[in-house]
């Protein structure tokens, strides 16, 4: 295994996945979520 390097690791999380992950949390607790994304 390696480890990442240190400006990987500093890098902000990807957004599209923070709002899939708030995305899911909100169906998860039954909210009705209309996504707009593409495809």
């Amino acid at each position: 295994m390696f480890e990442l390097a240190r400006r990987i690791k500093s890098l902000p999380p990807y957004l599209f996945a923070d709002i899939d992950r708030r995305k899911a949390e909100a169906e998860a607790r039954g909210v009705d979520v209309i996504d707009l994304g593409v495809g």
